[in-house]
C-alpha cells in the first residue's frame, strides 16, 4: 500500500464529516421516500383507471401475464439491438414483441401512459417488469430512474437516494408539488441528487468543513420545498434530524450508520470490479478496508442500539488507528521484501562459497558437460574431469570448481547462471536453485525441456561426437574380449 494515499484520508475531522453526510442523507431519504411513493402510487392508478375509461374495459381490469420485452418493439434504440439476426433483450418466443398487444388490453397502453410522462421520453424498461406494473407501484417508478443498477429494487426501501430523487426529476407530474423549476439543471432535486452521489463515491471517505455546511444547507433547502414538502410531518422531522445532527446532539441509531457503511461497502465493490486503473483499484481496496474496519468498531455497540456523537468520534478514532497500524505493518512488510529482493540482488555479484557451489551442483544434471564451452573451459579440462571423478555429482562439482578458480574475481553467481542460461540441452532444476538463489530464475531459458536438442555450435558438436565415440569404443573393446 501507497503510505501518502492512506495518509490522505486517516483524519477523524473529515471522516466524522463523512459519516455526518452520509447521515444526513439517508435522513432526507426518509423524509421524501413517502413523498415520492404516494405520488407514483396516484399515477400508476390514474394510468389504470385511465386506460379502462378509453378502452370500454371494466373498471379494476389489470394484466399480469405480459412481461417488458413483449410490450418492448425490437428494436428500440438503447434497450435492444438486433446483431445477426438476435436480440439479446428478446431471448425467446416467450419474451418477444407482442404485435397484437396485450391480451387484456392494459399493457401496451401502460407503456404509453409511461412514455408520455416522462420529462424526457425516455423511460429506462430495462429496469422494470412489466407483470408488476398493476400491482407494485414501485415497478413503474423505477421506469423513471437511471437505466442501470436498479433492477433488483422492488420497494422504496431498496433504493438509494439518486434513484428516488430520478423519479421526482423524470416524472412530468412531480412538478405540481416542486417548487424550482425540474426542467433546469441546477434545480433543488438535482442538487440533492449531486450530494447522495458525492458521498456515496468519495474516493477517501472524507468531506471537508465548507462541503458539508453546504449538504445540510441542499438537504435541508429540498425537505422543506414550500410547494409541498415543508407541511408533511415526515419532512419536518427529517429536518429536525438534520440540524440535531449537524449540531452534533443527535443520539444515532446504530443501524443507521451500518446501513450507511453497508450501501457505500457495496457501492465500492461493484466500481472495484469494473474499475481498469491500477492506482485508482488500489484506493477503491483501501476503501473497502476502511469501512470493514468501521463496521467491526460499530459492532461493538450493537447491543445499546444508539450512540451520542461523543461515542462515534471514539469509534472512528479506533478504526483509523486500526487502519494507520495495518498501514504501517504493510509498509513494513514492503519495504522488507524489497529490501531482501536488493539484499539478493546484490548477492548475485557475489563469489559463491563451497557451500553455495555443492549446492548449484545438485541442481545440475544429464549433460553437464555441454556447460564446458559457456564455462571457457577447454575439453581436456572436462575430460581430465571425467577420468578423475568416479561420479557424475563430484565431476559437476568440480567443473565448477576449476571455473570459479579461473575467473577468480569475476567469477560471480550471476556470470554462473547466465552461462547456465544458454544452453538449455542441460538439465538443470531450476526450481530447486530458485529456493536458495531467487532471481537466479530471470536467467532460466524459455525452454528448459530435457527432450529438446536445439542447435549446438562446434565445440558443442565435438563434445557430443566425443561421447558417441567413446561408447562405440567401449562396446568394441567388450565384443572383441568375448571373441
Amino acid at each position: 500500500m501507497d503510505a501518502k494515499l492512506y495518509s490522505h484520508k486517516l483524519s477523524k475531522s473529515t471522516f466524522k464529516n463523512w459519516i455526518k453526510a452520509g447521515l444526513g442523507v439517508l435522513y432526507t431519504k426518509e423524509g421524501i421516500e413517502p413523498f415520492v411513493y404516494d405520488e407514483i402510487e396516484q399515477f400508476q392508478q390514474k394510468c389504470l383507471s385511465d386506460i379502462c375509461n378509453n378502452n370500454g374495459l371494466p373498471a379494476g381490469t389489470t394484466c399480469s401475464s405480459c412481461c417488458t420485452e413483449n410490450v418492448v418493439i425490437c428494436p428500440t434504440d438503447r434497450i435492444c439491438n438486433v446483431e445477426r439476426g438476435k436480440c439479446s433483450f428478446h431471448r425467446n418466443t416467450a419474451t418477444c414483441y407482442l404485435q397484437c398487444g396485450c391480451p387484456n388490453m392494459i399493457c401496451h397502453y401502460f407503456k404509453c401512459e409511461i412514455h408520455n410522462a416522462h420529462r424526457f421520453y425516455s423511460p429506462s424498461l430495462k429496469n422494470t417488469d412489466a407483470a408488476h406494473w398493476c400491482s407494485n407501484p414501485w415497478e413503474v417508478a423505477k421506469c423513471f430512474m437511471p437505466p442501470d443498477g436498479y433492477k433488483d429494487a422492488t420497494r422504496s426501501e431498496e433504493t438509494d437516494f439518486y434513484g428516488i430523487n430520478s423519479v421526482i426529476i423524470n416524472l412530468k407530474a412531480f412538478q405540481l408539488k416542486v417548487q424550482d423549476d425540474l426542467s433546469k439543471i441546477n434545480n433543488i432535486v438535482e442538487k440533492a441528487r449531486q450530494v447522495g452521489k458525492a458521498v456515496l463515491h468519495s474516493s477517501y471517505l472524507e468531506v471537508e468543513d465548507g462541503d458539508l455546511q453546504q449538504y445540510f444547507s441542499t438537504l435541508r433547502s429540498l425537505l422543506s420545498d414550500p410547494k409541498y414538502l415543508a407541511g408533511q410531518t415526515y419532512s419536518r422531522n427529517a429536518v429536525k434530524k438534520l440540524s440535531e445532527l449537524e449540531g452534533e446532539t443527535l443520539v444515532i441509531a446504530i443501524q443507521d450508520i451500518k446501513k450507511l457503511l453497508d450501501d457505500v461497502f457495496n457501492a465500492a465493490e461493484g466500481e472495484l470490479r469494473t474499475e481498469k486503473n491500477e492506482n485508482k483499484k488500489e484506493a477503491g481496496k483501501q476503501k473497502l478496508e476502511l469501512i470493514r474496519i468501521t463496521m467491526k468498531s460499530i459492532n461493538d455497540f450493537e447491543k445499546q442500539e444508539k450512540m451520542s456523537i461523543s461515542d462515534l468520534e471514539k469509534t472512528l478514532q479506533s478504526a483509523l488507528d486500526e487502519v494507520e497500524k495495518q498501514t504501517k505493518e504493510t509498509i513494513r512488510k514492503k519495504e522488507s521484501t524489497n529490501k531482501e529482493h536488493q539484499n539478493k540482488a546484490k548477492d548475485l555479484d557475489t563469489i559463491p562459497s563451497d557451500v553455495e557451489l555443492d549446492k548449484i551442483a545438485q541442481a545440475i544434471g544429464r549433460n553437464w558437460e555441454l556447460l564446458g564451452p559457456h564455462l571457457g573451459l577447454a575439453t581436456t579440462v572436462i575430460d581430465r574431469i571425467k577420468m578423475d571423478y568416479p561420479t557424475s555429482s563430484t565431476r559437476i562439482y568440480r567443473m565448477l570448481f576449476i571455473w570459479r578458480q579461473d575467473k577468480g574475481q569475476k567469477g560471480t553467481k550471476q556470470k554462473l547462471f547466465t552461462a547456465f542460461g544458454k544452453q538449455p540441452s542441460v538439465n538443470i532444476d531450476w526450481n530447486s536453485l530458485g529456493q536458495s538463489f531467487p532471481d537466479d530464475l530471470k536467467h532460466k531459458p524459455r525452454d528448459t525441456r530435457t527432450d529438446k536438442n536445439p542447435g549446438l555450435n562446434a565445440e558443442e558438436q565435438a563434445y557430443k561426437r566425443r561421447k558417441e565415440l567413446t561408447v562405440i569404443s567401449q562396446s568394441l573393446s567388450r565384443t572383441m574380449m568375448c571373441l
